[in-house]
């Protein structure tokens, strides 16, 4: 439902499948959503200090993606790769 993230994924797909793109290194990508509420993600360092879950929305995302792979639904992985949002490959 978020039109900015549907933005970024396309941007990330088309990259990925363009000529001499990542799909060199890989077989293949899938855009997994975590579904995660609005009012539960949250990624503040700033209060790290005063807010428990300050880190909640990484922490949820890394979550997410450990059940879909642990599910099968996507096949059989002895292992994945994620790569944080500001992490460049």
């Amino acid at each position: 439902d978020n039109e900015e993230a549907m933005k970024s994924v396309d941007e990330i797909m088309n990259e990925f499948f363009s000529p001499g793109g990542w799909s060199k290194c890989f077989d293949n990508i899938y855009a997994i959503e975590a579904n995660i509420p609005k009012e539960l993600d949250l990624y503040i360092p700033a209060a790290q200090e005063e807010l428990y879950n300050w880190v909640n929305g990484p922490n949820r995302q890394f979550e997410a993606a450990f059940r879909v792979i642990q599910s099968g639904e996507w096949g059989q992985y002895d292992g994945f790769y994620l790569m944080e949002g500001d992490s460049v490959p």
